[in-house]
C-alpha cells in the first residue's frame, strides 16, 4: 500500500473503482471480493463517493481495500497513519490490528514513535543498523538503554 500522500486523490473515480484497480493482475475478479473488501475496512458505505469527497482516514482505508481485494498473504504499508489526524490515525490502527489477528501478515514501515506502536507484534527499529527489536516493551526498554548511555540517535 503506498503513501496516501503520494497519490492525486483528485482523480475522478469512486472509492469501488479505485478498490477495483487492485484486482488488475487477477484472473478471477470478482466484485463480491471488492464488497468484501470494503467491508472489512468499513467503507462499503462510500462505494460510490468519489475520491475527493473522502476525508484522509476514509481515503487511507480505501487504500487499505485496494490492497485487500488482491489476496495477497502479506501486506506492506508504507507509512499508513501519515498525515493522519489521531481519531483517523486509531481508527486505522484498529483495524490493521484486526486484519493482523484474522491471520494476515501485515509488515508497516513507519516513523511514528507514539502510541501506535502498540498496535504491533513486533517491532524493528533500524538507523543504519538493526538497534533493536522484539516486542514494543522490549524495543521501548532496549532504546530507553541506547538513550541513557548518551546514543540519542532514534529521537
Amino acid at each position: 500500500m503506498p503513501q496516501r500522500s503520494s497519490l492525486n486523490w483528485n482523480f475522478p473515480i469512486t472509492v469501488e473503482e479505485l478498490v477495483a484497480l487492485g484486482q488488475v493482475n487477477i484472473v478471477n475478479k470478482s466484485c463480491c471480493d471488492i464488497q468484501a473488501s470494503l467491508q472489512r475496512v468499513g467503507i462499503a458505505d462510500l462505494a460510490n463517493k468519489r475520491l475527493d469527497a473522502l476525508s484522509g482516514g476514509q481515503q487511507q482505508r480505501a487504500l487499505l481495500a485496494k490492497t485487500l481485494v488482491q489476496k495477497a498473504s502479506v501486506f506492506l504499508l508504507d507509512e499508513p497513519c501519515a498525515s493522519l489526524d489521531p481519531p483517523s490515525s486509531a481508527q486505522f490502527l484498529r483495524i490493521v490490528r484486526q486484519l493482523a489477528e484474522s491471520g494476515l501478515t501485515i509488515v508497516v514501515s513507519s516513523h511514528d514513535w507514539g502510541k501506535a506502536l502498540n498496535a504491533y507484534d513486533k517491532v524493528i527499529t533500524l538507523d543504519q543498523t538493526v538497534l533493536a527489536f522484539g516486542t514494543p516493551d522490549e524495543v521501548r526498554s532496549k532504546l530507553e538503554t541506547i538513550n541513557s548511555m548518551g546514543n540519542h540517535c532514534c529521537g
